[in-house]
């Protein structure tokens, strides 16, 4: 077996600290690359013989190591805008690029990149150290396990004191019919998107015809494929105001039905008449972070509710969402200051929110 380069060999020995002090991509590109062969190497040897599993160990330490470190230089760069000339990162300055391939990292790569980076370095040294004792064959992807249950774990839902979040699980179809009429000012939501549920959007325009206030707002997530279906549905109960793209940065999926890469999504909004305008003025394209998978499959950032809520109501006011999912809405609803009701009709994911809401308390 040919010997680690040299600069393998010195983060070997000492894999965290030598680690820390590489403040260049391009030089950690290649420890990861170096690491990577090493590992696969023993790997063989020890699937055979049963011998060598530390050596094997080492070069994934290195190569998971050189990842976090990674994660935690591209978590400061804007490589989407670029416009700099110089970018500093620790006691060094780089160049600035505006593409990731620029560094020959994928998206995906990043994406996991910086979520291994944003996992405290006390529970990251744990987990090495926990995989190193299961004389298992470490992956990445356990690391990164670790982040979801840190995620999971750390983002409870401060409700301000003056506020009321009230949460109810089961069909929301039942539950609303608790709210009078005319009592909500703002329903914003993000309802599941295959086309099994698409007679769910006919029911979340009809009660909230019924709940909103005169002039409030339907504010709705959809997906692409069942959009004039939609559109019709809406229509049938609510007024038509205005479609707002969502950008989502980060890793993007693949429609294959069309070939198409699913970069956007539509953010519906409707009105109960009289019909006026939101006094907040908002452009119609949100630029959304990466979205948050960490509680549920289909979950969204924080970030683009905050600014609907924002935009569409007022500080005090009474926002509803019907699919609660992790409860994302409730989150954003905390952090603007308006009471909230929810309903979620899968106790795990009520369960979560629950313990989100009391966590903080």
């Amino acid at each position: 077996m040919a010997e680690p380069d040299n600069k393998l060999a010195i983060v070997l020995g000492n894999a965290k600290n030598a680690i820390q002090e590489i403040d260049d991509i391009s030089e950690l590109l290649k420890v990861r690359a170096s690491a990577g062969g090493y590992e696969e190497a023993w790997k063989k040897y020890y699937q055979t013989s049963g011998f060598g599993f530390e050596q094997m160990f080492a070069g994934w330490e290195v190569k998971v190591r050189s990842e976090k470190r990674m994660g935690e230089m591209l978590e400061g760069m804007d490589l989407a805008k670029g416009g700099e000339q110089y970018h500093s990162t620790g006691n060094s300055v780089q160049p600035v690029v505006d593409k990731l391939e620029d560094l020959g990292i994928t998206k995906t790569q990043s994406h996991r990149y910086q979520q291994l980076s944003q996992i405290d370095d006390d529970k990251f040294d744990k987990k090495i150290e926990e995989l190193r004792g299961s004389f298992r064959e470490p992956t990445t992807k356990e690391v990164i396990s670790l982040y979801r249950n840190i995620q999971k774990q750390n983002k409870p839902i401060i409700v301000p004191e003056d506020i009321k979040s009230e949460i109810k699980q089961g069909d929301f179809r039942e539950l609303i019919k608790e709210l009078p009429d005319n009592s909500v000012d703002l329903v914003l939501t993000d309802p599941p998107y295959p086309k099994e549920f698409l007679h769910l959007f006919c029911d979340l325009a009809r009660e909230s015809a019924r709940v909103l206030k005169p002039g409030g707002f339907l504010v709705s997530y959809s997906g692409h494929f069942n959009l004039p279906q939609i559109y019709e549905m809406f229509g049938e109960y609510l007024e038509y105001y205005w479609t707002i793209a969502l950008y989502h940065k980060g890793p993007t999926g693949i429609s294959w039905p069309v070939n198409m890469y699913n970069r956007w999504k539509p953010i519906l909004i409707y009105q109960k008449l009289p019909k006026k305008m939101q006094e907040t003025r908002i452009e119609d394209v949100i630029e959304s972070p990466v979205r948050d998978k960490t509680m549920h499959e289909w979950g969204q950032s924080v970030e683009p509710f905050v600014k609907l809520i924002e935009t569409f109501s007022k500080p005090d006011d009474i926002v509803v969402d019907p699919f609660m999912g992790a409860g994302v809405v409730a989150e954003a609803c905390a952090k603007t200051k308006r009471n909230f009701k929810g309903y979620e009709i899968d106790k795990k994911y009520f369960d979560i929110v629950a313990d989100r809401i009391a966590g903080e308390k």
